[in-house]
């Protein structure tokens, strides 16, 4: 009896938790970075958004044929479904990387992908009539527009911290841009940009990655 008892307890249970999930999205990790979850829709969002280039790349390089073998087929000892992997997960891990500095710095406060895509989805319901700028986020580059536009913040805020260029990287950078005055504006965000290139280069090697 008490058998049967404790039985139907964890069954109770076990309904409660079961119901208490409706309606909640299923989030699946792929890996831990510094702490930071990549879930299976991010790596399949850089994976879709590689997939033309890696293709490209075979053909263009080893003429391969697109056929139903090609992505289990090895070429210099990889295949392009493994090499489709790892490319779009090193692009999730830099992601991660630099949307956690977009959160640091106060551009972005949820940084998971389920958040930016809600924030997208808030945004296309909005009204804008009579608004100028952008009116619609695409929703199948929302994640990439997020990024890329928290990149493009994260710059102009680094730019006069830790990133601020020193006289002389920015002369550097005025050799590709001319000497004129007006040029020294566009040399200084060169050597902003390549100073954040490295800083994002040295992260993404430094990263704690738990697979």
């Amino acid at each position: 009896m008490k058998t049967v008892r404790t039985i139907l307890i964890l069954f109770s249970i076990f309904l409660f938790l079961l119901c208490s999930c409706v309606g909640d999205e299923v989030v699946t990790t792929v890996a831990v970075v510094n702490g930071e979850m990549i879930t299976q829709e991010e790596f399949e969002y850089f994976k879709d958004r590689k997939r033309a280039d890696i293709i490209n790349y075979y053909i263009s390089d080893f003429d391969a044929k697109v056929d139903e073998d090609f992505w289990r087929t090895e070429f210099n000892g990889i295949t392009p479904e493994k090499d489709l992997e790892d490319r779009a997960f090193s692009e999730c891990v830099k992601a991660k990387i630099q949307l956690v500095l977009c959160r640091e710095n106060g551009i972005y406060d949820d940084i998971s992908f389920i958040g930016l895509r809600q924030r997208a989805e808030n945004f296309n319901s909005q009204d804008k009539s009579g608004a100028i700028g952008l009116k619609t986020i695409d929703m199948d580059t929302f994640y990439t527009y997020y990024i890329d536009t928290g990149v493009m913040e994260l710059k102009n805020i680094l730019g006069e911290k830790e990133l601020a260029p020193t006289g002389e990287e920015i002369n550097a950078c005025l050799e590709n841009f001319g000497t004129q005055e007006e040029n020294y504006s566009a040399a200084r965000k060169a050597a902003i940009a390549k100073k954040y290139d490295d800083m994002i280069e040295k992260l993404c090697n430094e990263a704690d990655i738990q697979k």
